[in-house]
């Protein structure tokens, strides 16, 4: 069986952990937020925090599994800063490219804007460029689960961050996990909810900076928002279950590999061993 289905009976036990630290977490991450403001590092604290939600979650789910971690929260941040700078560059590279296609170079510099709106094949293709940028979201972000968990496992063990320690590993089966979230999100108009939720943030902050009112009418229905955030809390918690569990596997890997290295240097420092003691007798001459 998978991994990633393997992790279903992990997800119960990382789905209370993650459901209780949820409301902390929103308000951490709210707080965290006020820093996009900031010129030059604001453009970072989106990314940031959206790491150190992820990595939040890693650790619940660690837990769970029986794993003890202790992260402090400066580790957290500095490695949810390295996270954000990598998907930046990843980002940056995979949309330069799709600048490069005709609907890009089209909506960048307004070429062939009328055969764009006439065309639906055209059309069609900007719907396919989209879909793949956000599948493209969701493999970078299952490749970066395995770091992200090595990240937040070796802080106990004041292990050095590699943002590339396991990168990958379990890509596929994550991914197939954030497709199921995606759809069920949609299933319960989460997505629209979740963006009502942070516009009114903002919008608030930017009235209270103002001494406003805030000029937005919004309208939030409960039981969508609830059965969104249950889903999201539970589907996020298959995720952070199954990286754990490559994570595992990850791990197992180079343990084996570390053991199977020193048994090489330990025979070979033998066969050296025994290669000198018997050129030693060979120049002492026979026995008498």
């Amino acid at each position: 069986m998978p991994l990633f289905l393997q992790a279903l009976p992990l997800s119960l036990k990382t789905f209370w952990r993650y459901l209780a630290i949820l409301p902390i977490l929103g308000v951490i991450a709210c707080l965290l937020l006020l820093a996009s403001f900031i010129p030059l590092v604001g453009l970072v604290v989106p990314g940031t925090v959206y790491a150190y939600c992820l990595m939040t979650g890693l650790r619940c789910a660690l837990a769970a599994r029986g794993h003890s971690t202790d992260p402090g929260f400066g580790h957290m941040l500095r490695a949810g800063v390295v996270f954000c700078l990598l998907t930046i560059a990843a980002t940056f590279v995979i949309e330069s490219a799709a600048v490069l296609t005709p609907l890009g170079l089209s909506h960048a510099f307004g070429w062939l804007q009328g055969l764009v709106d006439d065309d639906p094949r055209l059309l069609a293709f900007g719907g396919g460029v989209f879909g793949l940028l956000v599948l493209f979201s969701m493999l970078w972000t299952a490749a970066l689960a395995v770091p992200m968990t090595y990240a937040v496992a070796g802080s106990s063990q004041r292990a050095g961050l590699n943002p590339f320690d396991g990168i990958g590993t379990g890509m596929i089966g994550l991914t197939l996990i954030s497709i199921v979230w995606m759809i069920g999100g949609s299933f319960f108009s989460v997505f629209g909810e979740v963006a009502t939720m942070v516009a009114l943030l903002f919008e608030t902050i930017r009235a209270v900076i103002a001494a406003e009112d805030p000029a937005w009418d919004w309208s939030i229905s409960p039981l969508s928002l609830l059965g969104g955030t249950l889903w999201m809390a539970w589907a996020s918690s298959w995720f952070f279950s199954a990286a754990v569990l490559y994570w595992e596997q990850s791990l197992a890997r180079r343990t084996a590999k570390a053991k199977a290295t020193a048994a090489e240097t330990r025979v070979s420092s033998e066969d050296l061993r025994a290669l000198r003691h018997a050129r030693m007798r060979g120049t002492d001459g026979p026995p008498s």
